[in-house]
């Protein structure tokens, strides 16, 4: 039985608390704002949106420019893929061109100018042969030089 009467004891006294500070307080006036107050809000409001409508112009013609500078980066890596492709591919069919000779030139043993010169029948065949052997180099030496170039590229 104590319990209930402290505790009712504690609500008397919290509310005769609260109904003394209700008494204290003053009563707040809210004041209707006048017609040049909320003119004055109005205007500075449509300041702000005025301004904040500048800034997302500026804002979207930036995006349009930088959305232009990625399409056109984007279309350069593409254009430079392709090229590198292209050029791999190339790069490794002069290489294949480029192996076979030197193979077939090892395995078959390359003419040297003196067996050329030993080797001819006639002044005929050895003009024939220097020629062939001349051409033969000239044709090697642009594939090397084709493949170092293509090397090059790809660096």
């Amino acid at each position: 039985m104590t319990n209930q009467n402290l505790t009712r004891r504690a609500f008397l006294a919290s509310a005769g608390i609260a109904a003394t500070w209700a008494g204290l307080l003053p009563d707040i006036a809210w004041a209707d704002p006048s017609a040049s107050q909320l003119q004055a809000q109005l205007d500075q409001a449509r300041a702000d949106l005025n301004s904040m409508g500048d800034q997302l112009a500026t804002l979207q013609n930036a995006l349009s420019t930088t959305t232009e500078a990625l399409e056109a980066t984007r279309s350069q890596v593409t254009e430079t893929q392709e090229k590198i492709d292209a050029t791999s591919a190339e790069l490794e069919q002069k290489r294949g061109v480029l192996s076979g000779r030197m193979r077939s030139a090892y395995k078959g043993g390359s003419e040297t100018a003196l067996d050329v010169i030993l080797g001819s029948t006639s002044v005929e065949d050895l003009v024939s042969r220097v020629y062939y052997l001349d051409k033969v180099n000239e044709s090697d030496a642009n594939a090397i030089d084709e493949v170092r170039s293509l090397t090059e590229q790809l660096q």
